[in-house]
């Protein structure tokens, strides 16, 4: 049979372009700004994850690192008590923007991706969009396609309401706002719960939620039933 035309690639913050298929074989383009986790592909709402994470490698001299091996530093201006930071692509442009979490304020910063090839500075990203407060406190958080829909959401622990929240991702290519995210729903969880990791822990090709509950001494398991997955199953990936 041929491969189905909706597969999705992610290696780790952006996708990948398909450029050959068959029955049995895929050639795929590592993308621009890959980073290292698992690739991960998704086929009619279900997803797979590569049993490693893939390693971007860059062609180096061999010398070691020492204080001229990065740039001076680009401060961005971030939300009050800024704590936790994920890199992933969000509005699909290829481009792997920031996404960082508000410890004081308790909300989602957002940070468009707008660089081009070179150099990075203040103005490589868009200025900042805060998703509302999420009315408890942010324990941690996790970027991740929870849905199947080929869009990475955002999963947030909130410990003072011992609950995970998931943003469903509703953007569009090149904008993220604040209506790029659904209001997020709400799931009860263990006492303070803190970081939260999503992935497939019972193989079904739906990602699940997990996350530790501190004062519980508890893991918390959230199974994905999500109603866009379907029977059929997906192929392995290649390794």
């Amino acid at each position: 049979m041929p491969w189905p035309q909706a597969t999705l690639f992610y290696f780790g913050a952006v996708q990948a372009q398909v450029t050959a298929a068959s029955a049995t074989n895929l050639i795929v383009t590592v993308p621009t700004g890959a980073t290292y986790a698992p690739i991960t592909e998704t086929v009619n709402g279900m997803v797979a994850y590569a049993n490693t994470a893939f390693q971007p490698t860059f062609l180096g001299d061999g010398s070691d690192i020492g204080t001229s091996s990065f740039a001076p530093r680009e401060d961005l201006a971030g939300g009050s008590g800024s704590c936790l930071t994920v890199i992933a692509d969000l509005d699909g442009d290829g481009k792997p923007d920031l996404v960082v979490a508000n410890g004081y304020d308790n909300n989602i910063s957002l940070f468009r991706n707008i660089s081009t090839n070179g150099p990075l500075s203040i103005n490589s990203f868009a200025p900042r969009v805060d998703l509302p407060s999420i009315g408890g406190g942010i324990g941690g958080f996790a970027v991740a396609d929870v849905d199947g829909d080929g869009k990475l959401d955002l999963v947030v622990s909130d410990y003072v309401n011992d609950q995970v929240l998931v943003y469903r991702n509703i953007s569009v290519s090149g904008m993220l706002t604040t209506d790029s995210f659904a209001p997020p729903v709400a799931f009860n969880v263990g006492a303070y719960p803190l970081a939260v990791r999503v992935g497939d822990l019972d193989g079904d090709g739906r990602p699940d939620i997990a996350c530790v509950c501190f004062e519980d001494n508890t893991i918390s398991i959230l199974r994905n039933m999500g109603r866009r997955a379907v029977s059929t199953p997906i192929p392995l990936l290649p390794r």
